[in-house]
């Protein structure tokens, strides 16, 4: 296919991110799209590589003119000690651009769905607790815009998702990455 200097290129993307969350660490808030491919992941001595993002730039876009968003994806890990799944799902979030967020707030339980718990195969010794899958597995995705290209972010804007959790917090259990990740259109100019 040619491609002519000056034009761009119109790709469906997706932006991705995750965050990690220590165990036995109050957290109130979380950001995705704040450490970029190569700082390190606070709290521990890990660089972000493309396992862990493909945001290149603290909050923005970078190379990419506009990313036009069609739906997010919150994941949390598949698996969690079952005292920390009721905490983790009474969190809530909203994706901002600048100083608006939208579509507006929403819950962690609209995302996951509530638990699914499943007992441990491992004795009691080696897994005394209960372990839940952090959702009823569909997988529904409740941002998914009934409008196509509902917002559009563009190259100079700053942008992140924020997941807060009311006092006192969500203490993990354990260290977990939550990840994100946001469907688009991507434009992107030639040359």
């Amino acid at each position: 296919m040619a491609r002519l200097q000056g034009e761009k290129n119109v790709l469906l993307g997706w932006l991705y991110d995750h965050v990690l969350l220590e165990e036995g660490v109050q957290q109130n808030q979380a950001r995705f799209f704040q450490v970029p491919v190569g700082q390190t992941i606070p709290g521990t001595a890990v660089q972000k590589t493309y396992s862990h993002t493909n945001l290149r730039t603290t909050g923005f876009l970078g190379s990419i003119k506009t990313f036009t968003i069609t739906s997010f994806y919150l994941s949390p890990p598949p698996f969690m000690n079952a005292d920390n799944v009721d905490n983790f799902i009474r969190g809530y979030a909203a994706f901002w651009v600048n100083d608006t967020y939208y579509p507006d707030y929403f819950t962690l339980n609209m995302f996951v769905g509530g638990s699914q718990w499943r007992e441990s195969v491992r004795g009691p010794s080696a897994a005394p607790d209960t372990r839940a899958f952090t959702g009823d597995g569909r997988q529904d995705n409740i941002l998914k815009y009934k409008r196509p290209y509902l917002v559009t972010i563009d190259s100079f804007e700053n942008f992140y998702m924020e997941v807060n959790w009311d006092t006192p917090g969500y203490t993990p259990l354990e260290d977990q990455y939550i990840g994100c990740v946001i469907f688009g259109r991507s434009e992107r100019p030639v040359g």
